[in-house]
């Protein structure tokens, strides 16, 4: 556990340097640090996760599990619009019950090609997703999926948007 929580407090440590280096406004940093707070979900849903397994009988540190929770499927009613400012997209979708936090992917590219979808980063709503820094004028395409008792549920359809 020391392991991971080591790890984990190194890319929290990286993430408070890159944000302050955010405040002078250097763009290079914002992609930077938009990158690992990426990195710093991931980990805290994987440290979270673990909390079951390393806490072994001791039944006071197992994390509750819904066992008649519905194993979850894609989004229903996702969509993408404009922002209001420029580079900017909102994602919206319909909530699901047994989701508890939603997974959003970009990709720039073929939709079809599994290696050309990026992690977004997990978000705890999935009514109102903001994705700032993009190019005007390009094509990026979403897909959402949800998460909860059982794990990650299908990815929702992707869905196309021209920033402006």
């Amino acid at each position: 556990m020391v392991d991971v929580t080591t790890r984990l407090m190194e890319v929290i440590d990286r993430y408070r340097e890159l944000c302050h280096a955010v405040s002078n406004g250097d763009r290079v940093k914002i992609s930077q640090r938009n990158l690992v707070r990426t990195e710093v979900e991931q980990k805290l849903l994987s440290f979270a996760s673990n909390m079951p397994t390393k806490a072994g009988n001791d039944t006071c540190m197992r994390a509750p599990r819904r066992t008649n929770a519905a194993p979850l499927v894609a989004p229903l009613n996702m969509t993408v619009k404009h922002g209001e400012l420029s580079g900017v997209m909102v994602i919206k979708a319909s909530r699901q019950a047994s989701a508890g936090s939603y997974d959003l992917q970009m990709t720039e590219g073929d939709v079809s090609v599994e290696e050309n979808w990026k992690p977004m980063g997990m978000h705890m709503h999935c009514y109102r997703i903001e994705v700032k820094d993009l190019e005007p004028g390009k094509r990026y395409s979403f897909r959402l999926r949800g998460f909860g008792a059982h794990g990650s549920g299908p990815w929702s359809a992707p869905v196309s948007l021209i920033s402006m």
